[in-house]
């Protein structure tokens, strides 16, 4: 499979996790509740009573917390390495824990499940987002970066006017709800558009 070019093709797939805190809504006390799915299946948006935050330091409790809940909702392996990386409160005191995702130590773009707790006694009442989980995914990337990055380069056929001597390996979600290995590099080009500097995502496997 091809994977979509340039970074902003991946806008609307991270709306959803990149929605503000208070699109959560807390409904009161009631059971689980599955309100979005994502290509998979795997549910994106669950509310309802789910768990508590345990502890005072709240990034520490919200990956305590989603460690149990991915296993048991989202089809987790268990072998997923979960990173919190902001935690919010909001007008009237709950709280928004962000946790980002890596696979055996590769971050996956798109992957970001957003942990909403009550104030007061810490109940978790929605946890939203993507998640993928380390079941039947590449591995091991099949192609070398320069020559994944040559052929997606050749594909565009954008004037490249620089390239980084970096590039890191990633998972990224695809238009098809997969995950795929891929390398992303920083480009400064000239496409339809005029000039720009963009993320490019070449796939591991056919660039």
């Amino acid at each position: 499979m091809k994977l979509p070019l340039f970074s902003t093709v991946l806008a609307a797939s991270l709306l959803m996790v990149a929605a503000a805190p208070g699109a959560a809504v807390d409904t009161g006390s009631q059971g689980p509740q599955v309100l979005a799915v994502d290509p998979q299946g795997t549910p994106t948006f669950v509310q309802g009573d789910l768990g508590t935050l345990e502890g005072s330091n709240r990034r520490l409790a919200a990956v305590n917390f989603l460690q149990g809940y991915v296993v048991r909702t989202l089809g987790a392996a268990g072998t997923e390495e979960l990173i919190p990386t902001k935690v919010q409160r909001d007008d009237v005191g709950r709280l928004h824990v962000r946790v980002s995702q890596k696979i055996q130590g590769i971050p996956v773009v798109g992957a970001e499940l957003i942990v909403h707790a009550r104030r007061g006694n810490s109940q978790v009442y929605a946890v939203n987002g993507r998640f993928v989980p380390d079941k039947g995914l590449v591995t091991e990337p099949k192609l070398a970066s320069a020559e994944a990055l040559e052929i997606s380069l050749a594909e565009s056929g954008f004037e490249v006017l620089s390239l980084p001597s970096e590039t890191d390996l990633v998972y990224v979600i695809g238009s098809d709800g997969h995950a795929h290995m891929a390398w992303r590099t920083l480009v400064e080009y000239v496409g339809d558009e005029g000039y720009a500097l963009d993320w490019i995502f070449s796939s591991s496997e056919t660039g």
